[in-house]
């Protein structure tokens, strides 16, 4: 973990205590962006992302998913299917109130937003129908198009790679058409593009990706 965060635990609706890790920004913070993990954990790279938000202003909320299977559970990301296997041996009602307990605990710092990739791009989908958030951003969310009726309550945006063999076009206009007040961006990149642990990492697709999240929580929290 990187040391510029502290870490706090919270409890979770049905009692269960997790981790939690908070980077306060150096400038006066702008609100909350509560990160929310890929199915490897909470990666280096997830550390790094938070701190690249923070150093945009934002006070970063990192909560622990896999702490319900075991505390820093980490997953090589050459091994995708046992990070499926975790995240499927989970009880997404739980994770939810993780989450929940988190966006709560962000509250202290302003204006929230839930932030996240891959799995968590997902649940930042389902966090704007859920909580009271004032905006999500899905990076590269595969269970979205199976959820995209549902209306959110807040503004989304959402980037996905053109290239990415887990999100096929048809789903990526699937929500365009379901979701028509969405902000949809489309890179020529593939799944994991933000990650700069992964193969798939692209510098340019991210920094683009990247400088239009800060855009968009900037205007909504």
């Amino acid at each position: 973990m990187s040391d510029k965060y502290q870490t706090t635990t919270l409890n979770a609706a049905d009692g269960h205590t997790f981790n939690l890790s908070v980077l306060s920004t150096q400038q006066p913070s702008k609100g909350a962006v509560v990160v929310l993990q890929e199915v490897f954990g909470i990666t280096n790279n997830i550390y790094a992302v938070g701190e690249e938000f923070a150093a945009a202003g934002f006070t970063v909320v990192i909560p622990h998913l896999f702490d319900r299977i075991q505390t820093q559970l980490v997953v090589p990301y050459t091994d995708v299917k046992q990070g499926v296997d975790y995240v499927t041996s989970l009880d997404p009602q739980q994770t939810l109130m993780d989450i929940s307990a988190a966006v709560e605990y962000a509250k202290q710092f302003g204006a929230v937003a839930t932030v996240g990739y891959c799995w968590g791009g997902s649940l930042a989908f389902r966090s704007a129908v859920e909580f009271p958030v004032k905006a999500s951003i899905a990076y590269y969310g595969g269970q979205i198009a199976n959820m995209c009726e549902q209306q959110p309550e807040a503004p989304v945006q959402y980037h996905f790679g053109k290239l990415d063999k887990f999100i096929p076009a048809e789903d990526v206009a699937k929500i365009r058409a379901a979701q028509p007040d969405g902000e949809i961006y489309e890179y020529d990149a593939d799944h994991g593009f933000s990650c700069n642990e992964r193969a798939s990492f692209d510098a340019e697709a991210h920094q683009l990706a990247f400088s239009r999240s800060v855009a968009f929580l900037s205007e909504h929290l």
